[in-house]
């Protein structure tokens, strides 16, 4: 559109009661006029529609303009609605507002919680994280059924694989922690023991304490900081490439193939 016709349909912004009409083309070259028109207006109390209507073009300049006010509104406690909007302009607010969030811009922040909501919405998240835990758990025991009944399923040569990486493969390092957390035990249990004139005994000690207690504690954190973290990086790193969708596209349970050999592995190492 040419200026000329661009001022038969100048940019205007009109306040009644808790409605704002917005009219007109609203562009960037009318950018400036409209925002001076906003800031003249005397918002009421309460909640306020933006009712766009009569507005014939819009851009993204008139758009953000548009969800500037409404978040400099919602900042100052009142209630932003959109009314009456073409689908199209609609659309385009809604692509702004997503392009000032991935931008870092910051929106209206949401009114806090009270202790009530936030009991109950913890209480949500603890149970649905339980149910998702029971289902899995759920789907290991039926997929561990079927391998039971059909040993031919299972991926031997990956459940192989994984014996060596958790186990064969861990016990350097882990030999290397109880060693040196032996050595700790025998002297300071030694200092003591002296005392009492009990030092036969501290062969003992280190052998107690190393097998029934720590031994087992250090195994787990092993597993958990060493071996599961690997895993879980390459199902990670499967999830975002999309490979476990391309196993159930052709027909192939992930639990079966990436979850069982793992779980059957560590517990054989």
């Amino acid at each position: 559109m040419t200026a000329s016709a661009e001022s038969q349909f100048p940019a205007s912004v009109q306040l009644a009661a808790d409605v704002v009409q917005c009219a007109g083309v609203w562009r960037v070259i009318h950018l400036r006029q409209l925002a001076l028109s906003l800031q003249q207006l005397d918002w009421p109390d309460g909640a306020i529609v933006f009712d766009g209507s009569a507005i014939t073009e819009l851009d993204t300049s008139g758009a953000l303009l548009l969800l500037q006010t409404a978040t400099a509104l919602e900042q100052q406690g009142h209630q932003v609605h959109f009314r009456s909007w073409q689908q199209a302009h609609f659309e385009l607010l809604r692509l702004v507002r997503q392009r000032r969030v991935s931008m870092g811009e910051k929106t209206a922040p949401a009114a806090p919680l009270n202790w009530l909501a936030r009991l109950g919405k913890t209480s949500l998240e603890h149970a649905r994280n339980g149910l998702e835990f029971l289902a899995f758990t759920g789907e290991i025991t039926l997929v561990l059924l079927r391998v039971l009944l059909q040993p031919a399923r299972l991926r031997w040569r990956a459940l192989f694989a994984i014996i060596e990486a958790a186990g064969v493969n861990a016990l350097p390092i882990l030999a290397l922690l109880s060693f040196l957390m032996g050595v700790v035990i025998a002297y300071q249990g030694g200092l003591q023991l002296k005392s009492y004139g009990a030092n036969i005994f501290i062969v003992e000690l280190v052998t107690l304490t190393m097998l029934r207690e720590l031994a087992p504690l250090v195994t787990a954190i092993i597993v958990a900081g060493r071996t599961g973290s690997a895993f879980t990086a390459e199902i990670g790193t499967m999830q975002v490439t999309e490979e476990i969708d391309a196993l159930r596209t052709i027909g192939i349970a992930p639990i079966e193939i990436l979850v069982l050999p793992k779980l059957l592995g560590l517990v054989l190492a």
